[in-house]
């Protein structure tokens, strides 16, 4: 497995792993009914062109300080790549100058707990400190103990609470800081 920054071929690999750990997260979080719009509408070929869109934007510079990094492991084909994770990072809109966010963290099921989050984070916090956004922040579902479990695992402070909607539903989130990401991103090396 190795970490790369992401390019728009990947984006149908990068709308499977969302699409897919984005429903299996919220099972049990958001009601039912949302979750069934959600897997009505939000297709991996709506997805794919969503991210396809965001990966032209950041290959064009309209988004210099935004980042997406991919998990990638060695395909089937010679040559071939299969994406496992992703993690987009851009300047925080709540956390004033030189702060830095992780608006998406996903892993594939079947590939949590191998350290792949873990190398997407610091991937994501190096980019965002060399772009002078030395402090990050992470947002995580309240009703989810493994998320924050994690964030709390990799150093996170818990510094707020906020509410996300998704489909109208109010989403409570717990908000983790690295004030100063050094020993993260030290920990790559």
């Amino acid at each position: 497995m190795h970490i790369r920054p992401a390019r728009i071929d990947d984006a149908l690999g990068m709308a499977h792993v969302i699409v897919d750990a984005f429903l299996l997260a919220n099972e049990g979080i958001m009601p039912e009914e949302a979750l069934q719009k959600r897997r009505q509408e939000w297709t991996y070929e709506v997805s794919a062109r969503a991210w396809e869109k965001t990966l032209r934007e950041l290959d064009e510079g309209s988004e210099p300080d935004s980042c997406i990094y991919v998990a990638v492991e060695q395909g089937d084909g010679e040559g071939s790549e299969e994406i496992v994770g992703l993690a987009y990072g851009s300047p925080t809109a709540t956390g004033g100058k030189g702060v830095g966010e992780v608006d998406v963290l996903y892993v594939r099921a079947d590939r949590q707990g191998q350290g792949i989050g873990r190398a997407l984070v610091q991937a994501v916090a190096a980019f965002l400190a060399q772009h002078g956004m030395p402090t990050l922040y992470i947002a995580a579902l309240e009703a989810s103990p493994a998320a924050r479990g994690f964030y709390e695992a990799l150093g996170g402070q818990w510094i707020g609470t906020r509410d996300d909607y998704d489909e109208g539903i109010l989403i409570p989130l717990v908000v983790y800081a690295w004030l100063d990401t050094q020993a993260l991103i030290a920990e790559r090396r």
